[in-house]
C-alpha cells in the first residue's frame, strides 16, 4: 500500500511539475517579446513542442505507468494551458499511423529546411502565409492560409492550415510548397478555436 501511495504522489507531482516546466518554457505570445530574445525563445519553443510530442506518444511505449503519468499531465494542461493540450490531441490523431517516423517520401536540402523554419515561425507568430503548391496530380495553385500545426505522418511532414476561402482545414506536404511568404495579417484571436475544431477532425486521407 505504501508503494502505491508513493506512486500516486509521484504521478501528481509529475503532472504538476511538467505543466509548470512547459509554462516556464514558453508563456503565451512569447514569440512577440522584445527584439534580442529571439534565440532563447526559439530554443524554448522547440523544446516545448518536443515535450508535447513526447506526451502524445507516451502511450505507445508499452509502459502503463508512463502512459498514466502522461494522461495526468495532459489533464492538467487542459486546465492550465489549453493550447498545449489541444496540440497533444492533434499530434495523436494525425500522426497515429507512424509508430516510428520513417517518411515514405523523405525530403531534405536547404530549401526544405528553410521552408520548415519559416513555417515554424509563422505558426508561432500566428501569421497568415501564401505559397505555390503542387498537388499530387501535378497541378500547381496559389494558396493563402492560416498555418496551425506541422504534423509528421509516414507520408512526410505536412502543414495543416485553415483556408478562409474554402472555410475548411487543408493539408499540404511541405516538400510541395514553393515561393513561401509570410503575410502581415495575424490571427492570434482565432488560433485556439481553430485548434479545438481541428482536434475533433478525423485525420485526412
Amino acid at each position: 500500500m505504501r508503494v502505491v501511495g508513493r506512486l500516486k504522489v509521484s504521478r501528481r507531482g509529475f503532472a504538476a511539475g511538467l505543466t509548470g516546466t512547459l509554462t516556464a518554457l514558453l508563456p503565451r505570445n512569447a514569440s512577440v517579446a522584445a527584439e534580442g530574445d529571439g534565440a532563447t525563445l526559439r530554443d524554448d519553443r522547440f523544446l516545448r513542442d518536443a515535450t508535447l510530442r513526447g506526451l502524445a506518444r507516451a502511450g505507445e511505449r508499452g509502459d502503463p505507468v508512463l502512459a498514466e503519468q502522461a494522461e495526468a499531465a495532459i489533464e492538467t494542461l487542459a486546465r492550465t494551458d489549453p493550447e498545449a493540450a489541444l496540440l497533444v490531441r492533434i499530434y495523436r490523431r494525425f500522426e497515429q499511423d507512424s509508430p516510428v517516423f520513417q517518411p515514405r517520401h523523405p525530403a531534405s536540402g536547404p530549401e526544405f529546411a528553410t521552408a520548415l523554419s519559416v513555417l515554424h515561425d509563422a505558426i508561432a507568430d500566428c501569421r497568415e502565409i501564401g505559397f505555390a503548391y503542387t498537388a499530387l496530380d501535378g497541378v500547381t495553385s496559389t494558396r493563402r492560409v492560416l498555418p496551425l500545426v506541422l504534423v509528421q505522418p509516414r507520408q512526410g511532414i505536412k502543414l495543416i492550415a485553415w483556408c478562409e476561402l474554402r472555410s475548411d482545414f487543408r493539408q499540404f506536404f511541405v516538400r510541395s510548397i514553393a515561393n513561401l511568404r509570410v503575410e502581415p495579417v495575424r490571427f492570434v484571436g482565432n488560433r485556439l478555436g481553430l485548434l479545438a475544431r481541428l482536434a475533433e477532425q478525423e485525420p485526412f486521407a
